[in-house]
């Protein structure tokens, strides 16, 4: 079973007997890899399972002409960010969180938790 998340990339003017190739970047456009090598121009759409270990601020959809190699369109930047814990670094690209890297910033102890002491039987007064 495929679980991973879908988009649909979508465009217009697609010709009938026309092919595709659509690629996508992770670091706005100075590199490409190959999502699809031959998608009918003139369906207009395709539908993306995006890959789990994508992430970046910096992501581009590119489509390119199969038989001629010119560049049709270009996306704008957009975010890729899989359900996984990230922060944006000082480059403003996302830092992946790697416990075995990067561990935890506080120790677990009652002190960095709240409320410190309770439970489920706890009562709390606000205001």
């Amino acid at each position: 079973m495929d679980c991973r998340e879908r988009d649909t990339i979508r465009w217009t003017g697609g010709r009938p007997g026309e092919f595709l190739i659509i690629d996508y970047s992770l670091d706005s456009g100075q590199t490409y890899t190959q999502i699809n090598p031959g998608t009918a121009a003139d369906s207009n759409y395709y539908v993306w399972a995006i890959p789990d270990s994508l992430l970046s601020a910096r992501a581009r959809i590119r489509l390119t002409d199969v038989q001629t190699s010119a560049v049709l369109a270009e996306s704008d930047t957009f975010r890729l960010k899989p359900y996984m814990l990230a922060r944006i670094g000082p480059d403003g690209n996302y830092d992946r969180f790697l416990p075995t890297h990067d561990g935890w910033s506080f120790a677990n102890t009652d002190a960095n938790f709240w409320p410190a002491r309770g439970g489920c039987n706890s009562s709390m007064q606000v205001g």
